[in-house]
């Protein structure tokens, strides 16, 4: 029986492996901000088996808000370059974001990008 602080270990040893790739793929800079401070990969989906779908490369202050930490609307200003990254998971999370925000700059940002698949932020 596999009980959660195992469950625990097996998963931070799975997203550890991922992160290596994870980090090569993001040229060692924030998917988000193209920062290059305490790097690390987020689990956008927790409940889930993590998968280089699942997670991003993100620095201490867009873990923050991916996270839903307080933030000041216009630094999300220094984030809308992830609306061009390749990978849907990076242009997802950061438009759902951008359009919660409510700042009206952030959501014509959003509506300008293009998603794959059926996503509607």
């Amino acid at each position: 029986m596999v009980r959660g602080f195992d469950r625990h270990q097996e998963r931070q040893s799975s997203i550890q492996i991922l992160g290596k790739t994870l980090s090569k793929n993001a040229r060692f800079q924030c998917e988000w901000c193209d920062g290059k401070d305490e790097l690390r990969p987020y689990d956008t989906q927790r409940k889930k088996e993590p998968t280089l779908d699942t997670l991003l490369f993100l620095c201490e202050d867009c873990r923050n808000i991916a996270s839903g930490g307080k933030f000041e609307v216009n630094s999300l200003r220094n984030r809308l370059n992830g609306l061009w990254s390749e990978r849907n998971i990076v242009k997802e999370t950061l438009a759902v974001i951008l359009v919660e925000s409510k700042a009206l700059w952030a959501i014509e940002a959003v509506e300008n990008t293009y998603f794959e698949g059926d996503f509607q932020p």
